[in-house]
């Protein structure tokens, strides 16, 4: 018997005039327009042509561009698509675990590139990946966070409760906690051991793209474009932190800093104790990546338009205690394609310039 949910049908004619439209316009206009159309709409599109793939994979963040997937309905047609996702380096440095739009995570030798092992188990989307110790953590779009072996492979856990899939995960290295992010608009902490929902964090008023810990903290930001900081312990948000005026893509903690990127065009550097603002770095289109050294003395972002820019940002920043707005570029170099370049081999700092 059915389930009565049937998966509506396309009209073909009405995709092919849509597709013939954006065809004859400037790929400036389209990226313009993109934005505008309703989910099932802009799946549809990017599914036209190779064309259209790739304006609206540049256009979007890679995890909003699943969303986009998923809404569609046609998982299937990225099934064989090995594009990846989320990547981390192993603490051995030696080693690099990816999750990928096939519903895999590889684990890699970062000197060859040769892929050591494949572990499968996930039934949709791999959006992020984490390493704790010996252990890998998951997230995906089939609502779950997965713990695997890093030396067997192996699926160790599995944690079920969002209702939606899961946007990003982190993990406290001295709670033994886990934190995720979900479509569904909510953050859960786990218990790492135990694979127990400790807490279902409720506020963001719409999807929670990506989270990070630091100490008792955690980091949230959404596509309601607010970032929260909320009590790692009691689970209660301590803040709400506004001023991006486009979707919160990625954070990144370091130190008393906030790192926030955004498709408003801007990344914003925020005190983590006070929540005050301190300072916006602008020079990307959408930014869907942020990292920071742990010495504070760089930022690293990735972006839509193909680019990996590296920011000295301190010299710029005023004194904490002064929270006015003040705009840089404060940007130190632009590695165009630099992500691609760094994929294929190993190279320089100077060979990028």
């Amino acid at each position: 018997m059915g389930t009565g949910h049937s998966k509506p049908r396309s009209n073909t004619n009405e995709i092919n005039e849509a597709e013939s439209y954006f065809q004859s316009l400037p790929p400036e206009i389209v990226k313009y327009m993109l934005p505008y159309l309703p989910n099932s709409a802009l799946g549809a599109f990017s599914q036209t042509s190779l064309r259209n793939n790739v304006i609206a994979r540049s256009l979007m963040n890679e995890r909003l561009f699943m969303q986009f997937v998923c809404a569609s309905g046609n998982f299937n047609s990225v099934k064989n698509d090995c594009h990846v996702t989320s990547i981390v380096i192993a603490p051995d440095g030696n080693t690099i675990v990816s999750g990928s739009m096939d519903g895999t995570i590889r684990i890699s030798d970062f000197s060859t590139g040769t892929c050591i092992r494949t572990l499968s188990g996930h039934t949709g989307i791999v959006t992020c990946v984490a390493i704790e110790g010996a252990f890998i953590i998951s997230a995906s779009v089939d609502k779950t966070v997965k713990i695997w072996d890093f030396n067997t492979g192996s699926c160790m856990d599995t944690f079920f409760g969002h209702k939606d899939g899961v946007m990003s995960v982190a993990i406290s290295k001295t709670t033994s906690t886990i934190v995720s992010a979900s479509f569904d608009k909510t953050i859960k902490i786990w218990d790492f051991n135990t694979g127990t929902c400790i807490h279902t964090l409720t506020g963001h008023t719409e999807i929670v793209t990506c989270v990070a810990i630091k100490g008792n903290f955690i980091i949230s930001g959404s596509w309601d474009r607010t970032i929260k900081i909320w009590d790692l312990y009691t689970g209660n948000c301590i803040r709400t932190l506004t001023g991006h005026t486009g979707i919160v893509t990625c954070v990144a903690i370091e130190g008393d800093f906030i790192i926030s990127g955004s498709r408003d065009h801007t990344i914003k550097i925020w005190d983590l104790y006070t929540g005050n603002y301190i300072h916006t770095l602008i020079g990307h289109t959408a930014v869907t990546s942020v990292a920071i050294s742990p010495d504070r003395d760089t930022i690293v972002s990735g972006c839509a338009d193909n680019t990996v820019l590296i920011w000295r940002p301190w010299p710029y920043i005023p004194d904490i205690s002064n929270s006015n707005s003040n705009q840089t570029s404060g940007r130190h170099n632009v590695f165009s394609n630099g992500i691609n370049r760094i994929w294929k081999r190993r190279i320089k700092y100077t060979e990028l310039k």
